[in-house]
């Protein structure tokens, strides 16, 4: 799935075991390994867009197989989150305060990047939260048999540990340095945790019924014989005749009632004189 793909490279941290960066993972952001003057910039940075790209795509494929409501409006978000974190690695931080003496952790632009990721993301999380409590419809109506998001379930017990740590790395930008690392890295996980459950959520929707699409017969896309047997299925049937009604006239027609004609007399035979039987009796 492509949900669980990107949980994995969500965590691009974990390169560091592999490629010598030189950034202390306790005390270094995960946003230094693309920084405009670290070697490994290229890697780091391929990595996260491709991540976002995956992201945008699983959420526009997703909002395609739910209903209108805030499950949609959570998928929304997420295709946000993955709009922002491009913009993300598109203005990185100029250098890496961890090792750079100097340096500022507070880069203005990419500060602004990093805080709308972490708004989309935990705004993805309360309104899957919130579509739990309500009924999912299916063309304005309650879908029977069909429960709220499975990723809403985990809300509660998943965002107040992301939102803690994700808190906990503004050290820097208080005074206070040290451990932003350790912090960033569990937060990173716990978003990984949620793609996992999105995955999850995203095959449940695809598989199950309340879709959302338009009404048969109306709107583009709906005519020729898809849209006639639509309208002939909900359509009611025509009640019986009564008995004693009359038979129906077509438009513009007037159909003389024979009944009311009055009866014709009987016609007087054509053979006066008896010319017929004169004949045959010889006469």
């Amino acid at each position: 799935m492509l949900l669980c793909v990107a949980a994995v490279l969500y965590n691009d941290w974990l390169l560091q075991f592999f490629v010598t960066t030189g950034l202390p993972q306790a005390s270094s952001y995960v946003s230094e390994t693309f920084a405009a003057d670290q070697p490994h910039r290229l890697l780091f940075g391929t990595v996260e867009l491709f991540c976002a790209a995956i992201l945008i795509a699983a959420a526009a494929l997703a909002a395609r197989a739910v209903p209108w409501g805030l499950a949609l409006a959570g998928w929304s978000a997420v295709g946000v989150f993955g709009g922002c974190s491009v913009l993300d690695v598109l203005l990185p931080m100029g250098c890496a305060p961890s090792v750079e003496h100097g340096c500022p952790p507070d880069n203005f632009q990419h500060t602004t990047t990093s805080g709308l990721v972490e708004c989309a993301l935990f705004m993805s999380m309360a309104l899957f939260g919130l579509a739990v409590r309500r009924p999912v419809l299916g063309r304005g109506r309650p879908v029977p048999g069909r429960r709220g998001p499975v990723a809403g379930r985990w809300v509660p017990y998943l965002m107040p540990v992301s939102m803690a740590s994700a808190i906990a790395t503004v050290g820097p930008y208080l005074g206070h340095p040290g451990g932003q690392g350790i912090a960033q890295r569990i937060h990173l996980v716990s978003v990984a945790v949620w793609f996992v459950l999105l995955a999850v959520e995203a095959r449940r929707a695809g598989s199950q019924p309340g879709r959302r699409e338009r009404d048969p017969g109306r709107g583009p896309g709906r005519g020729g014989r898809d849209g006639v047997q639509a309208a002939l299925a909900g359509a009611r049937p025509l009640p019986p005749p009564l008995p004693d009604a009359p038979p129906a006239r077509a438009h513009g027609y007037a159909t003389p009632d024979r009944r009311s004609r009055p009866s014709r007399a009987p016609r007087p035979p054509s053979d006066p004189g008896g010319r017929r039987g004169r004949i045959r009796d010889g006469q």
